[in-house]
């Protein structure tokens, strides 16, 4: 089954004052589809218009040329998680972990118990009452990944540059949590710049050129199903790995 079919997608940003400049193409007659529980990275160079793509998915930007349909609906009428690339500003500084979680329904009693067993759930139960200002990058992501899979009617998961700036310890955390996710079949968007981990975690990997950004090749992830630390020491990860080092290596050329 075809969860997210995305059609000649193009967007364009005018630049100048008030927009009255030049039009500069970001994505260019982009089409995809993606079956329903595949995990898909997405990587390419910075400004090719990754983060855009996810957007346009989000229903954030205006879709002006081409057709997006998740589940045979418009992206404004399916239930999405999202975990966003900017962790700091996506959490509210007034709000603790907990209040934070529950804000993805609504701060009452039920979705704070609700949100209190995604924090246990996840391992971060003694950060509850804890404030972002007093949280390490990989505790806010953890916490922005709590808040997009708390609605259990959430279709598909998105999430920006979950791995950025997360030192070894980190990441290996938030890897746990997207694990479980591909592991539950449920269909997910990434976007990042860590080869290693999208390998890891991926069904498919998308390269997108640079910009004026069009699809530049669709890797198969042909790795066992159920994902493990050690398969980053394998053959196979590494054929994988070398193959997207020299794609992303020959745009930087």
């Amino acid at each position: 089954m075809q969860a997210i079919t995305i059609n000649k997608l193009t967007k364009r940003y005018a630049l100048g004052k008030n927009g009255l400049g030049n039009a500069i193409t970001i994505l260019d007659a982009i089409s995809l589809t993606i079956k329903k529980g595949e995990f898909i990275a997405i990587l390419g160079p910075n400004g090719c218009g990754k983060s855009t793509l996810l957007k346009l998915l989000m229903d954030l930007e205006k879709l002006e040329e081409g057709s997006i349909s998740i589940f045979g609906k418009t992206p404004k009428e399916v239930v999405i998680g999202y975990g966003p690339q900017q962790t700091t500003e996506a959490l509210f500084p007034w709000f603790t972990v907990t209040e934070n979680v529950a804000f993805a329904k609504s701060i009452s009693m039920l979705s704070m118990k609700q949100a209190l067993n995604k924090l246990k759930e996840i391992g971060i139960f003694h950060y509850a009452q804890a404030y972002p200002y007093q949280l390490s990058g990989g505790i806010k992501q953890l916490t922005t990944i709590a808040r997009a899979t708390l609605n259990e009617s959430t279709e598909v998961f998105v999430f920006d540059e979950p791995l950025s700036g997360l030192d070894y310890q980190n990441r290996l955390m938030v890897e746990r949590e997207l694990s479980k996710l591909r592991n539950k079949h449920y269909t997910t968007l990434m976007v990042s710049h860590d080869i290693d981990s999208a390998v890891l975690l991926s069904d498919k990997i998308i390269i997108l050129s640079e910009k004026p950004s069009s699809i530049r090749a669709i890797i198969p992830v042909n790795l066992p199903k159920e994902r493990t630390y050690e398969m980053r020491f394998s053959p196979a990860f590494n054929r994988i790995s070398s193959q997207l080092h020299e794609l992303l290596k020959a745009d930087a050329l």
